[in-house]
């Protein structure tokens, strides 16, 4: 047995020993590493600090997961023949610590961390080491050496023995059995024998030493005087100024002259570092120690700060401690992750199984080179542990070990169904049963429309409204003797039939009143609109009917077929999409807030990489908690039996993960605590809207559960808030079908206003029931009291409640100013008093409105006619402003007779017609209340189409022709094209004006391109061309010319400018010689008299030499001499041709010579005859009288090369013509 137990223990050793030997690991473990400062930069920062004398503590600093303990384990490992190193850690994870030396707690952990440090010390090394410390240590004895000292010590008593007794041995072996024993098999048995007992006494004596040497309790380390015990001490001294000199002993006693302090940091506490500095320079000074031994802290760059803001005190406590400092740049950090991680999945099996763009999106996360081993380490055992099993996919897992390494808690949770990535999950049913409830809904309203649409049997809405007079009038007949009015008119009432008009003012009206009976007996009374669109009930709906019909006839029922087929195929898709497609298509507001802000989570969920196939990818933990109460409920909902609003629920969270959602739809749901949990979560938001789809069908039993679950659940607000927002028609069932009591009416509206968000409140609000019984409702500050101001001003606001009374409401006088400004009451004697009491004498419309309450004048101004019938006439009505007459004339409401006395009241001017309804314009200028103006009269002309006898005696008047006459049509801007001109014909053609009238009306109206003037006298055409009315054009022109010839030549002379501008216009006008000759006489046209001359020269050549008289060729050829204008030669030619004084020729041709051509020169010459003539000749030296003319007509002919020269010789000029 012995032998055996042997073997085993030298093949542990052997296999120990075999372990020992360097292997490459298989998986990254998560202490530093030691090869990490390649370039040696770290190295020689520290080996520089160790060799300055005057350092004796170095910090090396950087954030975790830096590698500071990397750093220092490759230093360590590259100078372990030159530097002695002990290593010291402090690792806590508990960054709890207060750093005030008062706190007894902090004192207390403060010693344990000293004492820490001095049993890393004194634990290194062995009790030879350190012989003379008085800590006691437990020491292990191994085999070898426990058989050497009991072999010893028996030498040594046996030696005792002996020497002291030599003849012992001697007795005792000659009365022993082996001395007695002569045969072999006795003394063999002696020997035996004798072997047995020194064996057993020898293992006897080991086994005693082992065990009086492993007796010794060290449950505390004893000294000679005193022990640090383990357990807590009431002694408040620092260890290590207790163990002071067993630390400089230690230091003594070994060769340590570097010492590495990690994760100090952890424990946030500065007073450490205070006594460690002190510790150092203590060895450092000892004449024991006499070496130098240099403490180097690996720490954090923010150790000395305890806000979190910077300040100089902290930079300086932290240059102050340290003698040098080296900085740590991070081995990894998000922005370089993701190329860690690459390299570690590359250099895998899983190279192609990662997604690249997960490493470089996680990698966002990652800070940490541990997490990022670790990462590796997890997903590697999983793929390998679960992959075997089923066909994983590499990325979900990926992500979900990233999950679990950065969010460890939460992923713990997803064990037991609990957690953000569990809520995460569970969003997909959620969004599932909101979109299938979404598309049901739309798919039963689509069918609903189709088969009505196709079911009706009609086939136009002629057919439907014959079939529905008909049943209509046989209720008229003589014998019924049945009225119906609508909107005031009444149908039946004189001939018994009701046209189809009558369908239309129908779906217009809300308010159907009638009269039905006979000779002997009536009754009157209101009906709904619906009874009279189903004939009293006798057939459908007419509308629903005609909306059907319109359905059918306007193609509409196969849009709804189209609708419907991509609505079902869309259903039947919904419960395919996974997660990811689903937040695609919903967004992140889908979302709980708390989900929202894990940033992780919602990128692995928005890309697939955690789903609700989760739970292949970890293992699963379940245990079981209902109740038999849970499980009978469970069972009863399953088997469509109803357990009772109150039954009893224990574990209600568990007993919903055993029902199907589609099972909350069932009415056996319905349960006080199942409802009241729900409600508290925001994942069963599903279920909850099933459960509400029971309490709002108006079915039997499910107000009762209502009413009292209201009052009993935790949650009444959301309660509340959830049953208004899904049941719009509950206060009319409440109110109509509920029969409950008027306290509980009430309740009800307190609970409504109080909880319920306004939005759904307005909803509630079906054909104003709620509006109207809170307006006729004298005590509503009861069921308002407990409203927020806020909230009490938007229900008021949106449900627009006209309160008849509004006395009442100054209990709360913030709900009567909002009230008020917002016009929620009725307009009569008794709001109107009460809300503007202290501010009028009486109720007069300007009262109102000097009473400086413009919402109160607004709302009355928006039910004018019921002010004025109500109030209004009973009170006295003064002088009014413009602005307020034209309000009263305006409003649409206001009975015409009631607009008509304002107008002869009020003595004011209304400065814009068209500011006040257009019936009222007639009276408006008859009783000349208006301002006089020509945007007055044009609008007033346009409405009427003419001036009749009200606007001539009106424009007849000289006052007002003359207040007209100082604006011109055309600036009116606020009349347009077409008005201006149809006003302007007007003014032209009215008859029954006075001249001196008409003169100042025609000044002002816009100026015509062509009007015909055929009913015009002549004298109110000359006043039009003097005016300018009639313009300079060639309609006009030919119109005055045919029918008042004696004007069209002035129509130029007073638009001589035009007519001159007009150059590719001028032929158009006809002229001829008579009328060229009267314009070019005209004063009007001196400054044109050029421009008349080329219009001659263009085109009355030949009337001038035909018909011109001899005054115009004179007047004509002074013109040109005086202006010296070149003319043209045919007009030259007529000119010249004309008889008249020579000197006037000569002066003429002297003009025009720098125009001509000799050849036309020598022609004109010609005609002068001699001595003119001679010139022409070349060679002869004519001459001629001296003279001005002459003189003058020489230097042209020289200046022109036409003669060589010409001199003066006695009393003649000598003309020098070219040589022959």
């Amino acid at each position: 047995m012995k032998s055996k137990k042997w073997i085993v223990r030298s093949l542990e050793k052997v296999i120990g020993k075999l372990k020992d030997l360097p292997v490459t690991p298989l998986y990254d473990d998560l202490t530093p590493d030691d090869d990490v400062d390649k370039n040696g930069i770290y190295a020689g920062a520290i080996r520089s600090g160790l060799e300055n004398k005057k350092v004796y503590n170095i910090a090396v600093t950087g954030p975790y997961g830096s590698g500071k303990s990397s750093i220092l384990k490759t230093f360590e490992k590259n100078h372990d023949n030159t530097y002695h190193f002990l290593n010291i850690s402090l690792a806590t994870f508990s960054n709890n610590t207060s750093n005030n030396f008062q706190d007894e707690e902090h004192m207390e952990k403060h010693r344990a961390l000293e004492k820490s440090i001095l049993q890393q010390m004194i634990y290194r090394v062995s009790t030879k080491t350190i012989p003379f410390s008085r800590f006691r240590k437990i020491t292990h004895v191994d085999n070898g050496t426990t058989i050497k000292q009991v072999f010893l010590f028996m030498l040594f008593i046996a030696g005792l023995i002996y020497f002291f007794l030599p003849n012992l041995f001697g007795s005792i072996f000659e009365n022993s059995l082996l001395n007695q024993s002569e045969e072999t098999i006795s003394l063999i048995f002696a020997l035996l024998l004798f072997a047995f007992i020194s064996l057993y006494a020898f293992f006897f004596i080991s086994k005693l030493y082992r065990s009086l040497r492993g007796n010794i309790n060290f449950n505390k380390v004893t000294l000679a005087n005193s022990s640090i015990e383990m357990e807590k001490r009431v002694d408040k001294d620092s260890i290590f100024d207790r163990f002071i000199d067993e630390i400089l002993y230690f230091f003594q006693s070994t060769k340590y002259d570097v010492v590495f302090f990690e994760d100090l940091d952890r424990f946030d506490s500065l007073d450490i570092f205070e006594r460690l500095r002190e510790l150092n320079s203590l060895i450092n000074n000892s004449e024991l120690v006499n070496r130098r031994v240099v403490f180097i802290y690996a720490i954090k760059d923010d150790i000395f700060g305890e806000e979190e803001v910077d300040t100089i005190e902290q930079s300086r406590n932290r240059t102050k401690f340290f003698d040098l400092i080296i900085p740590i740049v991070p081995i990894i950090h998000s922005s370089n992750s993701a190329e860690k991680l690459s390299e570690k999945i590359n250099s895998s099996s899983y190279k192609d199984d990662i997604n690249p763009d997960l490493l470089q999106d996680i990698s966002l996360y990652i800070d940490d080179m541990r997490i990022l081993k670790n990462i590796y380490n997890e997903f590697d055992i999983y793929m390998k542990k679960l992959g075997g099993k089923i066909a994983l996919d590499a990325n979900k897992l990926f992500g979900l070990i990233i999950y679990k390494n950065l969010h460890p808690v939460d992923f713990s949770q997803l064990q037991y169904n609990q957690g953000l990535v569990y809520q995460m999950i569970n969003q997909r049913g959620m969004i599932i049963q909101q979109r299938l409830s979404s598309l049901d809904k739309e798919i039963n309203n689509i069918e609903k429309r189709i088969i009505a649409a196709t079911d009706e049997e009609l086939n136009s809405i002629e057919e439907l409204q014959l079939i529905y007079l008909n049943g209509l009038n046989a209720k008229v007949s003589p014998s019924n003797v049945y009225h119906i009015k609508l909107e005031g008119e009444d149908f039946g009432r004189s001939n018994y039939s009701i046209k189809p008009p009558f369908f239309e003012k129908l779906r217009n009206s809300e308010r159907v009143d009638y009269n039905i009976g006979n000779n002997h007996k009536r009754h009157k009374g209101i009906s709904k609109k619906s009874a009279i669109a189903t004939v009293f009930g006798t057939k459908e709906n007419y509308f629903e009917r005609e909306s059907r019909i319109q359905d059918r006839t306007e193609g509409k029922v196969e849009d709804y077929k189209n609708q419907l087929s991509k609505l079902k195929r869309e259903r039947a898709d919904v419960n395919d999409l996974s997660l990811k497609e689903l937040i695609a298509e919903s967004g992140r507001d889908i979302f709980p807030e708390d989900l929202l802000n894990n940033d992780l989570l919602i990128y692995l969920v928005r890309h697939g990489y955690i789903d609700d196939t989760y739970n292949y990818y970890i293992s699963r933990f379940h245990t079981g908690s209902l109740t038999k109460n849970d499980m009978d409920f469970i069972l009863n909902v399953k088997n469509y039996k109803e357990s009772g609003f109150s039954y009893s629920l224990n574990n209600i969270g568990s007993v919903i993960s055993r029902l199907r959602l589609s099972e909350f739809k069932q009415r056996e749901i319905l349960n006080y605590d199942l409802l009241d949990f729900v409600l508290e979560k925001k994942e069963f938001q599903a279920h909850v809207s099933f459960i509400l789809s029971q309490l709002t069908n108006e079915e039997g039993g499910t107000l009762e559960f209502i009413t009292v679950f209201k009052e009993r659940t935790n949650h009444k607000e959301t309660f509340i808030k959830h049953i208004c927002h899904k049941w719009s028609n509950m206060w009319v069932y409440i109110e109509e079908s509920s029969n409950l009591p008027e306290k509980d009416i009430q309740a009800f509206l307190t609970d409504i206003l109080t909880f319920a968000d306004v939005s759904d409140i307005g909803e509630l609000n079906k054909k104003d029931h709620l509006a109207n019984y809170l307006s006729e409702f004298t005590n509503y500050h009861r069921v308002s009291e407990n409203l927020p101001i806020e909230k009490e001003q938007a229900i008021l606001r949106e449900l627009q409640v006209k309160f008849k009374t509004t006395e009442h409401l100054r209990q709360k006088e913030d709900v009567f100013n909002f009230a008020v400004q917002e016009d929620l009451y009725q307009i009569n004697k008794e709001t109107l008093s009460d809300i503007l009491q202290g501010k009028v004498n009486n109720l007069t419309y300007s009262e109102i409105k000097g009473a400086n309450m413009e919402g109160v004048i607004a709302y009355v101004d928006q039910n004018i006619n019921e002010y004025v019938r109500r109030v209004l006439l009973d009170a006295e009505i003064h002088q009014e402003t413009e602005e307020m007459i034209i309000e009263l004339l305006n409003e649409e409401l206001l009975d015409r007779d009631l607009k008509e006395q304002i107008v002869h009241q009020q003595t004011v001017r209304i400065q814009d017609v068209t500011e006040v309804d257009q019936d009222l314009w007639e009276v408006l200028f008859a009783q000349d209340k208006l301002s006089i103006s020509w945007h007055n009269v044009s609008h007033y002309y346009r409405a009427v189409e003419s001036f009749n006898e009200t606007m001539t005696g009106y424009l007849n008047d000289t006052h007002r022709a003359d207040e007209l006459s100082k604006e011109n049509l055309s600036d009116v801007k606020t009349i347009d094209e077409v008005d201006r001109d149809i006003v302007s014909s007007a003014i032209i053609e009215i008859e029954g004006i006075k001249n001196s009238s008409y003169k100042k009306l025609a000044s002002s109206v816009i100026h015509w391109d062509f009007y015909s003037t055929d009913k015009l006298s002549e004298e109110r055409v000359q006043i039009l061309i003097e005016l300018k009315v009639l313009t300079l054009t060639v309609e006009n022109y030919k119109d005055l010319k045919e029918k008042h010839p004696s004007l069209h030549v002035k129509l130029i002379e007073e638009n001589i400018t035009s007519f001159i501008n007009f150059i590719n216009d001028q032929d158009k006008y006809e002229l001829d010689i008579h009328d060229f000759e009267t314009l070019f006489n005209s004063q009007k046209t001196n400054a044109y008299k050029e421009e008349l001359l080329y219009i001659l020269s263009k085109s009355l050549v030949s009337d001038l030499k035909e018909e011109g008289s001899r005054e115009l060729v004179m007047t004509l050829i002074k013109f040109i001499v005086k202006s010296r204008l070149e003319i043209n030669s045919d007009l030259t030619e007529v000119l010249f041709s004309f008889r008249g004084q020579q000197s006037l020729k000569i002066m003429f041709l002297t003009s025009q010579i720098p125009y001509l051509e000799h050849q036309t020169i020598t022609g004109l010459l010609q005609q002068l005859g001699e001595p003119y003539k001679s010139i022409t000749e070349n060679g002869r030296k004519p001459t001629l009288d001296d003279n001005e003319w002459n003189q003058a007509l020489l230097s042209e002919l020289v200046e022109s090369d036409y003669i060589s020269s010409y001199k003066i010789e006695k009393d003649k000029l000598r003309v020098y013509t070219k040589a022959a």
